[in-house]
C-alpha cells in the first residue's frame, strides 16, 4: 500500500512522523510533566494505604517495609506500562468508567446515607436525601454505561 500523507520534515527522514507540530510538542512535553510531577502523590498514598491495610495503621515506621512496598509498586507500575505499551489506554478507560463514577457519585452519596441515619442527623441534613438518593442512581447509570461501552469496544 502506497503512502498518501505528507511527508516528514525531520532528520529521521521516516515518511510518517508522530509529531512535527510545535504545539503538539509543547503539549506532550507538558503531559510529560503532569505525570512525573503527580506520579510521587499518588505513590506516596498508595504506599500508605497499603501499609495500613498489610501491617496496621498503627504500625511503627520501618524503612524496609516502605522501600519494600515503593520499589514493589514502582515496579509494578512499569511492568503494566512496558507490558501495555501503547494499549496501556485500556487500563485507564476501564479504571475510568467504574473509578470515575464512584468516586463522584457512588461513594459520596453512600457515606452521607450511612452517616445520616439517626433522627439528630436526618433533622439536620435530612433536606439532601433526596438529592443523595438521585447522585447514587446518576452513578451507577453512569458506571453501567461506562462499563457497556467499554465491553462493546473490546467485543467489537
Amino acid at each position: 500500500e502506497e503512502f498518501s500523507g505528507e511527508h516528514c520534515n525531520s532528520a529521521c527522514k521516516l515518511q510518517e512522523c508522530a509529531d512535527d507540530n510545535l504545539w503538539a510538542s509543547i503539549l506532550n512535553s507538558g503531559f510529560l510533566l503532569a505525570v512525573v510531577t503527580g506520579y510521587p502523590n499518588v505513590h506516596y498514598a498508595l504506599r500508605k494505604s497499603m501499609i495500613a491495610l498489610v501491617i496496621g495503621p498503627q504500625a511503627e515506621f520501618s524503612w524496609p517495609v516502605h522501600i519494600g512496598i515503593g520499589v514493589g509498586n514502582v515496579a509494578l507500575t512499569l511492568f503494566v506500562a512496558l507490558v501495555l505499551g501503547d494499549g496501556v489506554n485500556v487500563v485507564f478507560n476501564w479504571a475510568g468508567s467504574i473509578c470515575s463514577p464512584a468516586v463522584c457519585f457512588l461513594l459520596p452519596s453512600i457515606f452521607y446515607l450511612l452517616l445520616c441515619k439517626t433522627p439528630e442527623a436526618i433533622a439536620k441534613f435530612g433536606g439532601m436525601r433526596p438529592w443523595s438518593f438521585l447522585a447514587l442512581a446518576f452513578g451507577i447509570v453512569s458506571m453501567l454505561v461506562g462499563v457497556g461501552l467499554q465491553l462493546v469496544d473490546l467485543f467489537k
